[in-house]
């Protein structure tokens, strides 16, 4: 997963993001749901009382297009250090 650049809305949302120094509009409206991470699969321990997005992360399936005219449809999900690109397929 790279990390990526996003700006939101007020509740969250995606409007666009920056990723390996292009900048990407959100075209469409967001899909919005909540994954399911292998608890049991990771070698690393999550400290006492950390935040639950550690084990279920938000993501957000996103449309962009950069100035260049490039569609993207692009996952994106918020963790602890920030946000990080998880999926990208050309539309």
């Amino acid at each position: 997963m790279a990390l990526v650049v996003v700006a939101t809305t007020g509740d969250g949302s995606p409007t666009s993001l920056v990723w390996g120094g292009e900048t990407f509009v959100v075209i469409r409206k967001p899909q919005r749901w909540i994954a399911r991470n292998s608890w049991w699969a990771e070698s690393v321990r999550a400290p006492r009382g950390s935040s639950a997005g550690l084990l279920e992360p938000l993501v957000y399936r996103v449309e962009v297009q950069s100035i260049s005219g490039a569609v993207l449809l692009v996952d994106v999900c918020r963790g602890e250090c920030g946000w990080a690109l998880d999926e990208v397929s050309p539309r």
